[in-house]
């Protein structure tokens, strides 16, 4: 039996530097009981991460939220079960950037895993990521991405990956 505790603390601030907002959260997660993958056990493992979001540029500041936000990510954990022990990845995101689509976003980003050897993985992973979300209707959002992944984790005998997905959001 295994039991996951995650615990987060996030501090946002209305105002960074330069007036902009921003959001930056820590946190840390602790599973008990057995865990295996890979034939490799062990009794628990821990973890941290800490991610944040900031806007850098506001096109039309006090008029309308048309701008540029940068994030990051970062993750690590102690396990020799998991897939991947550390995590970093950082990207850009732009809203209402084209003319007449004020509610469309655009964003790209790139990932880097390093993986767990007790799996047998490579020692890491790249991947790349852009997107477009359009407004198509009322509360109807339609999104083409493409991924690529140069050279895939699990096995150096793999060639790059590359996916093109298309996903429907509908707010409610």
């Amino acid at each position: 039996r295994s039991t996951l505790f995650p615990y987060t603390t996030l501090f946002r601030s209305e105002r960074w530097e330069h007036g902009m907002p921003g959001t930056l959260a820590v946190g840390g997660w602790g599973q008990t009981g057995e865990l295996s993958a890979g034939g490799v056990t062990e009794d628990g493992a821990h973890g941290f991460y800490t991610f944040g979001g900031k806007r850098l540029w506001l096109r039309n500041p006090g008029i309308d939220n048309s701008g540029i936000t940068g994030f990051f990510q970062f993750g690590i954990n102690d396990s020799d079960t998991r897939p991947f022990n550390t995590y970093v990845g950082v990207g850009l995101t732009g809203f209402g950037l084209v003319r007449g689509r004020p509610k469309d976003s655009v964003g790209a980003g790139v990932a880097v895993s390093w993986l767990n050897q007790n799996l047998g993985f490579r020692s890491n992973e790249v991947m790349l990521a852009a997107y477009y979300q359009m407004h198509a209707v009322g509360d109807i959002y339609l999104q083409p991405t493409v991924s690529h992944i140069p050279d895939p984790g699990q096995s150096p005998s793999l060639s790059p990956a590359t996916a093109i997905t298309m996903n429907v959001t509908i707010l409610f």
